[in-house]
């Protein structure tokens, strides 16, 4: 199986990532919003690459080569399963009818599995023949849990006061161990 990111959260400079961003860096001027703006993206993709857990509202697709009996949507939270598609023995693209699955979005990793009565159709025996799209993410930015907004901004602040790769005649792990703890406790895993 295969996660890819389809389509990612939109944020301008003015929304609360951002501004909360210019905050935690001390920033009062708007010359650098373009670049703070970058910093959080990235910093929002390095929280979801380490948690699993999607910030914002995105579109995810997973690949599979052939229906598990349960597909886990490793991404959290589930908003709502978009389609699930799949390729037929003769090769077509066919689309499995919402009625046809149920989706446990409580769970982490939200599951989806064939509702009471129903089976999984046979598929072609390719590469990538089931695409489960879904909404992963939290509602809005003030639904995001307090510990991943820490460490979006200490990432983002941190990136801004120092641009380059390598601080000379530093010697700290302070940022380090704040993130990573920070991280630890968001992480889940399968029971």
């Amino acid at each position: 199986m295969f996660l890819k990111l389809t389509t990612p959260p939109e944020i301008d400079c003015a929304e609360p990532p951002v501004v909360d961003a210019l905050q935690q860096a001390v920033i009062t001027h708007h010359d650098d919003d373009s670049l703070v703006k970058r910093n959080v993206y990235a910093a929002m993709e390095l929280v979801t690459a380490h948690t699993s857990r999607q910030l914002l509202t995105a579109t995810w697709t997973l690949y599979a080569d052939r229906f598990a009996s349960e597909m886990q949507l490793r991404v959290c939270p589930v908003q709502s399963v978009v389609s699930v598609k799949y390729v037929d023995a003769a090769g077509a693209l066919q689309t499995v009818a919402p009625s046809a699955y149920q989706l446990d979005a409580v769970s982490e990793p939200a599951r989806l599995v064939p509702a009471h009565g129903y089976d999984w159709p046979n598929t072609r025996e390719e590469m990538n023949a089931v695409r489960v799209e879904f909404l992963a993410g939290y509602d809005d930015w003030y639904s995001v849990p307090e510990r991943a907004k820490q460490a979006v901004m200490l990432l983002a602040a941190h990136w801004y006061e120092n641009r380059e790769a390598v601080l000379v005649g530093t010697i700290s792990k302070e940022i380090e161990l704040a993130y990573d703890t920070l991280v630890s406790s968001l992480k889940w895993s399968a029971v």
